[in-house]
């Protein structure tokens, strides 16, 4: 099922439950925009991710290739011709393992299923949600538990983000010693 056709379907189940027009909203803004916020996140990075892998590739393949074809090449255009390759693929290369496109994409679409279950679980009743309770005595811990799947991803985050920063600081501060 599409992104789109998911997010009707949930709309369709949403308008169904037996709560508030105010509890139905916080339901939409906290759960199904999260959902649609993820979803986008993952097809810009699986795109990226996929775009300069193909390049890359593409580009290690064209070099050898380009370099069998020399005499076809008047030499300073076939320099010029493989170091452009060069150039792209390495750049390629080093933009994708940079930003580890692969890896956050996966980390999202982990993050997006976590959210969509939760959902799921709340909405039949199920897991951790069938304790005999309705949709609306449900309803805060179903919420809390959004909050504390987003708050989880926010604060790894942050925390890969500071552990990277004390990377380069120690780099940095070995790079750096005073020689007086």
């Amino acid at each position: 099922m599409n992104r789109q056709n998911y997010c009707q379907e949930a709309e369709l189940i949403i308008n169904t439950l037996e709560l508030e027009d105010s509890k139905k909203n916080l339901i939409r803004l906290n759960w199904l925009s999260s959902i649609i916020h993820y979803e986008k996140k993952i097809s810009k990075n699986f795109f990226l991710h996929n775009l300069f892998s193909i390049i890359g590739i593409v580009g290690g393949i064209s070099i050898p290739a380009v370099s069998a074809f020399d005499d076809l090449f008047e030499p300073s255009s076939y320099k010029v011709i493989v170091s452009i390759l060069g150039i792209i693929t390495a750049s390629s290369v080093a933009i994708n393992m940079n930003q580890k496109y692969d890896e956050r994409w996966k980390h999202f679409r982990k993050v997006v299923e976590m959210i969509r279950i939760e959902g799921e679980s709340y909405f039949s009743s199920a897991g951790s949600y069938y304790t005999g309770k309705t949709i609306l005595e449900n309803f805060s811990p179903f919420m809390g538990k959004l909050k504390d799947i987003k708050s989880s991803e926010i604060n790894g985050y942050f925390s890969k983000i500071n552990h990277i920063s004390k990377k380069e600081k120690e780099t940095n501060s070995k790079t750096n010693l005073d020689i007086s």
